[in-house]
């Protein structure tokens, strides 16, 4: 994702959770004016993707290298994820591992 994505990604969450002076201190940092509403069409599009690899996962199937890479990539999300959530994530890699490896 480009910075101006990840910016309106940043901008939509401060508003939809109502942190009204979080939003306005962020819009002045990143120097974004009120007239630049991110379209749903632009919040999908940060997320094209995440929902790309996803279908490619399900339709290669039958290749045991997607289940190998995509779980690395997994393990390595959560091992960077913040501390306070990284205890929660971590329990789902054994399922997951479960899944993709019997």
């Amino acid at each position: 994702m480009q910075q101006q994505d990840w910016e309106r990604l940043i901008l939509t969450y401060l508003k939809e959770k109502g942190y009204s002076e979080a939003e306005a201190a962020f819009k002045r940092t990143a120097q974004i004016s009120d007239d630049e509403p991110m379209a749903l069409s632009d919040r999908l599009n940060v997320h094209k993707g995440v929902v790309e690899h996803m279908v490619t996962c399900f339709t290669a199937e039958s290749d045991p290298q997607v289940y190998v890479t995509s779980f690395e990539k997994l393990t390595t999300w959560v091992d960077n994820s913040l501390d306070m959530c990284r205890a929660d994530l971590s329990k789902i890699l054994y399922p997951v591992f479960l899944h993709c490896y019997l």
